[in-house]
C-alpha cells in the first residue's frame, strides 16, 4: 500500500510539515517540505491510531494489516514505480475497524 509522501522539489505537491531551521543544532521552528517514507510512514501511523481509538477492545496486527488492505482506494493514474496496491483511505479505515 502507499501512503502521501510527494514528489516534487519545488514544493508543489510535497508535505508541509514542522522542522527546525537549524542545521547543526536546534535553532528556530520553521516548516519544510518533505517527501517519501518521512511523510508517508506518519499517516499509517496516524490512521492506525485513530483505528486502534475507535475499538473497545484493540485490533491485532493482523487485523490491522486486514483492514488497511481491504479498504485501499484506487491509484488514481498509471504509474512506472512499484508503489503498491493502492492509497491508504483513513476514513474507510477507521469505518471499517468500528465494526471488525
Amino acid at each position: 500500500m502507499a501512503a502521501p509522501g510527494g514528489d516534487s522539489p519545488d514544493c508543489t505537491t510535497l508535505i508541509v510539515s514542522t522542522g527546525n531551521a537549524g542545521t547543526a543544532g536546534p535553532t528556530t521552528e520553521n516548516y519544510k517540505c518533505m517527501a517519501g517514507t518521512s511523510m508517508a510512514a506518519p499517516h499509517v501511523a496516524g490512521t492506525v491510531a485513530l483505528m486502534q481509538a475507535v475499538r473497545s477492545t484493540p485490533l491485532t496486527p493482523a487485523q490491522v494489516e486486514s483492514i488497511l488492505k481491504s479498504t485501499l482506494r484506487a491509484f488514481p493514474g498509471s504509474n512506472d514505480k512499484p508503489i503498491g496496491a493502492g492509497i491508504i483511505d483513513a476514513n474507510a479505515a477507521v469505518n471499517a475497524a468500528k465494526t471488525y
